[in-house]
């Protein structure tokens, strides 16, 4: 009973907490998704637009209470976004964030709260954790996600996978577990480090598909199970990897990711009208990551003869 009162009470002070939050203005830098409730599972009830201006009238955790059109929604506090409280007269000025530094996180704010109560504006005073590096209005206890570890994340999905991702310690196999000899798995892993810092958008495409990548004995086909998303690679753990095959292996994700892709959305995966979809996509990421790569004349050609029966290496 004592368990159930004392959790009842702190539920309250929270909800307490975020009403009572001084109020203040952001400006969104992506679109961004607001919700019924602070979870990603919340109901969305709008998407602001890029650059939309908000109005945060309290905070639950991770979530920003959003006051808007007359009601209560809620915005996950990880997002991109920036401050833009107008600075007011200099009557109402009560802190050092309006006077000599410059100003994101809740945390910081309240430090120049007190801090000009002090009079201490002029040494500024350190907020109660350091910023993190790679996300804005993030503290380094905050890191539970692999999108503040360098991932490029946007939507509500990329953030959830992050999320898993890094608790499954995937983040860098953009989620997918790898299965095969170190040699496979290091040249994997060097793969998905070229995609996530060349060509970060095609990372995401291939991390939203293949959930599993498995080194297959010399000799057997290549491919991918399309029940379980995963990525099969014939592959001889005796070569030395150059930098050659590390580039084929990006191609092979992209590619296979995208019959994955097309599986979702209902379409077939064989045959050469969606091959030249996959082998198009699979040029422009291998040329996203080096322009020069071998492998880019041997799939132009591929695709200027893929009507012929005799490059049909699915049949």
């Amino acid at each position: 009973m004592k368990r159930k009162w004392f959790a009842a009470l702190c539920l309250a002070l929270t909800l307490a907490a975020a009403a009572a939050a001084q109020p203040y203005s952001i400006r969104v830098q992506n679109n961004t998704n607001l919700r019924a409730t602070y979870s990603l599972q919340g109901r969305i009830l709008e998407t602001a637009r890029a650059g939309t201006v908000l109005h945060v009238s309290g905070a639950v955790g991770k979530w920003l209470k959003i006051s808007r059109n007359k009601r209560d929604m809620w915005m996950a506090n990880w997002v991109d976004y920036a401050r833009v409280d107008s600075q007011p007269a200099a009557a109402k000025i009560d802190n050092c964030c309006f006077v000599d530094r410059q100003c994101q996180t809740d945390a910081e704010w309240q430090a120049g709260y007190w801090a000009f109560q002090n009079n201490e504006c002029a040494a500024p005073a350190q907020p109660p954790q350091p910023a993190s590096a790679p996300a804005s209005n993030v503290s380094f206890a905050d890191v539970d996600n692999c999108c503040f570890l360098g991932w490029p994340c946007a939507s509500d999905n990329d953030w959830a996978r992050g999320y898993l991702s890094y608790h499954d310690d995937q983040c860098r196999f953009g989620g997918a577990k790898v299965e095969g000899s170190a040699a496979f798995v290091a040249m994997v892993e060097e793969a998905y480090a070229l995609l996530l810092s060349r060509a970060p958008s095609w990372f995401m495409y291939v991390i939203a598909e293949l959930h599993a990548i498995r080194e297959q004995p010399l000799g057997e086909r290549s491919g991918i199970y399309i029940d379980s998303q995963t990525f099969g690679k014939s592959f001889d753990s005796a070569h030395a990897v150059t930098e050659g095959d590390v580039i084929g292996m990006v191609g092979s994700l992209v590619h296979e990711a995208c019959h994955a892709h097309q599986w979702h959305e209902g379409q077939a995966t064989v045959g050469w009208r969606n091959e030249i979809r996959c082998v198009q996509e699979q040029l422009a990421a291998t040329e996203a990551v080096d322009p020069s790569n071998r492998h880019s004349p041997w799939l132009k050609n591929l695709i200027a003869n893929i009507e012929n029966p005799e490059y049909w290496w699915w049949d």
